[in-house]
């Protein structure tokens, strides 16, 4: 179990990025977009599909990107499924390249978080290049779970972008690496 202040700490780092990822959104949609507050899972590894299955249920397009520099993990961004808010309009026409589109949006919207959570902490930070996933689920858990930090247990940051009023929610999830935690663990 992370130490509560850790914990603590992490959550904080988590809102920090989370707004900084909400104004970004907020830009590309042109639509109200709200930071809900973060939550800290404890994930083992044995069970991690179904808690990341039970974290975000009905998530369709998936975009991972993997950081590294003093700010290490790996972060998941999740659109909703189904036609309750078109993340794409402000792009205009995207029709054959919404892969590509999702995973630009994803890329922003994990640098900008990533970034808000580095500038905090004052590290650097340098993101890989996106992969993204369409209707199939696990196979981009699997890709999330074989990236993360393995120690048991390993933890997972969630926050959800709030669109449009209460429309749709994209859901941003981050598993710190050791040298973040071990950086949060000589800052507290």
């Amino acid at each position: 179990m992370m130490p509560t202040e850790i914990a603590d700490r992490m959550s904080e780092l988590g809102r920090a990025g989370a707004h900084n990822a909400a104004s970004a959104l907020e830009m590309m949609v042109g639509d109200a977009v709200t930071a809900a507050t973060p939550v800290l899972h404890e994930v083992h590894s044995h069970d991690a599909l179904d808690a990341l299955a039970e974290m975000v249920p009905d998530q369709e397009w998936a975009v991972l990107v993997d950081a590294g520099e003093d700010l290490d993990g790996t972060m998941l961004i999740l659109f909703p499924s189904g036609a309750r808010y078109d993340y794409l309009k402000g792009l205009g026409s995207t029709d054959g390249v919404e892969d590509s589109a999702y995973a630009e949006m994803g890329n922003i919207l994990a640098s900008r978080f990533l970034i808000g959570i580095a500038e905090v902490l004052n590290v650097a930070a340098r993101f890989g290049p996106p992969a993204t996933a369409y209707t199939v689920r696990n196979a981009i858990f699997e890709s999330f779970i074989a990236c993360v930090n393995h120690t048991e247990p390993f933890h997972i940051l969630q926050s959800g972008l709030v669109v449009g009023g209460d429309a749709a929610t994209v859901e941003l999830l981050y598993s710190p690496g050791p040298t973040t935690v071990s950086l949060l663990t000589r800052r507290i």
